[in-house]
């Protein structure tokens, strides 16, 4: 059937004008060209075209020594006074807490900050959470994301407050070096509505 259906297609080409069969073949080669086009050639000459025009950025930065030194100027200064800033407020990393944050929430981070600092803990942030009024108490809450050993994130969580805190949400994944975790925990602290300042 394959034999037949070749011998057809070549009787028809045989008996087709040549002007025709070569307008046929024009197409088709215009199609392959456009596909070769399309996709092989076009992302790699783009590619290309993006490396070059890096190639003659970095070439007109490295000849002007001087605007480099001014720019690293600039980031040392701008280093220098994030961590000043980041010293003056007592943060460890953490995020800074946020407007209209309670006076109990800020002492809960301060506590949270000082027991990571015992127990070799990063924290990287420390936020108000939501409060909300459960059974008569005011629940007033924390998010923290903290990164350290299994061991090490336990220890601090029963040392963080004196265990005054309760755990309300938890989430523990494996961090980015060998043995690291990562923890994700809302604690809180539950007292009496007019206690919440």
């Amino acid at each position: 059937m394959r034999a037949g259906s070749e011998s057809r297609l070549t009787a028809a080409l045989t008996r087709m004008p040549a002007r025709q069969l070569h307008l046929l073949l024009g197409g088709a080669l215009v199609v392959v060209l456009a596909l070769l086009w399309s996709f092989a050639l076009r992302a790699p000459l783009a590619q290309l075209r993006a490396q070059r025009a890096e190639q003659a950025r970095m070439a007109l930065s490295a000849a002007d020594p001087a605007q480099l030194a001014r720019q690293l100027a600039a980031l040392t200064g701008e280093v220098a006074a994030l961590e000043s800033s980041l010293s003056r407020q007592g943060g460890g990393g953490a995020d800074l807490p946020v407007a209209g944050t309670s006076q109990l929430q800020l002492r809960l981070i301060g506590a949270v900050e000082r027991a990571a600092a015992r127990h070799a803990v990063q924290l990287r942030g420390a936020v108000p959470g939501p409060a909300r009024t459960i059974a008569g108490f005011r629940e007033v809450s924390i998010d923290v994301e903290a990164v350290g050993s299994y061991q090490a994130l336990m220890a601090w969580m029963a040392d963080a407050d004196g265990g005054a805190l309760a755990v309300v949400s938890f989430d523990l994944g494996a961090g980015d070096s060998a043995g690291a975790r990562v923890m994700k925990v809302r604690m809180a602290a539950y007292v009496l509505p007019k206690e919440n300042t």
